[in-house]
């Protein structure tokens, strides 16, 4: 079985729909046969004349957990060359050029012929998120655009919380950390339209502005994880991380997040 990673680009490209409010064109998946390693940097060289196949919604389990597998066969065309060794399999946005969303690096290469036609058979690909604090519930929207063309929501908004505990994003419904239970204390709003976080770059999008909360009237304690929900109020989870360092809040202090940073890391 190959299991798939995004590309930094495939990467960008959701993380910018995501916390900048770029819309991402949901279209049909193409898979493609490499003759050379993809990486998170780009991907690997198609043999000459060779015809990329087209996935629809059927070819693929609706995603459960963050992961989702092909369910049936992938049949490439026959060659009219002879293609070399297919060492992995790349998923692009159109069936010709177009971005290179994610890949596959199986664990043996295919010799393709003149007449041979590659076949992925069903349960070969596998693609599963080991995205540290990201909702099940967002892992699988994105699983669900890239290989269903189901297009993936905007946020309309977004609000950032702080905790004294972990989130627990792997169980369904998703729950956020410990929030303070002072009066004081509220979420703040997130912007999501390109003024609260940067670019994002190399698979990863970062904060660009500071969010300040209240000086708090009770102690807080200490405070080791932050998380966006999608309402200023209960909502959902949808992704955090750790604050490096955890900082204590006592009753009269200030707190302030900055320079947060979101990453997609398919494993």
């Amino acid at each position: 079985m190959a299991v798939g990673h995004l590309t930094n680009t495939g990467s960008n490209i959701y993380l910018n729909h995501l916390f900048r409010g770029q819309q991402k064109n949901t279209g049909t998946p193409y898979l493609a046969p490499f003759l050379t390693m993809p990486s998170k940097q780009g991907p690997g060289s198609e043999p000459t004349g060779a015809t990329r196949i087209m996935m629809t919604a059927q070819d693929w389990q609706a995603p459960v957990g963050g992961s989702t597998t092909t369910i049936k066969n992938l049949v490439f065309p026959r060659s009219t060359g002879w293609n070399g060794n297919i060492v992995a399999l790349g998923v692009f946005d159109s069936a010709s050029g177009g971005s290179c969303l994610a890949y596959f690096i199986p664990d043996d290469g295919e010799l393709i012929e003149v007449n041979d036609s590659l076949i992925v058979l069903a349960g070969g690909l596998l693609h599963r998120f080991d995205t540290g604090f990201m909702s099940l519930n967002l892992q699988n929207a994105i699983l669900n655009d890239l290989y269903r063309s189901i297009p993936l929501p905007l946020f309309p908004s977004l609000s950032v919380a702080h905790y004294s505990s972990a989130p627990a994003p792997n169980v369904s419904p998703t729950i956020g950390g410990t929030e303070p239970t002072d009066s004081a204390y509220n979420r703040q709003p997130v912007a999501v339209n390109g003024t609260a976080f940067g670019a994002a770059t190399a698979g990863k999008i970062s904060t660009i502005i500071p969010f300040s909360f209240a000086a708090a009237t009770a102690a807080q304690g200490l405070r080791t994880h932050w998380g966006l929900h999608d309402a200023p109020t209960a909502g959902n989870f949808q992704v955090g991380g750790v604050l490096v360092p955890p900082k204590t809040v006592d009753a009269g202090d200030p707190f302030t997040l900055t320079e947060l940073t979101i990453g997609l890391d398919a494993a």
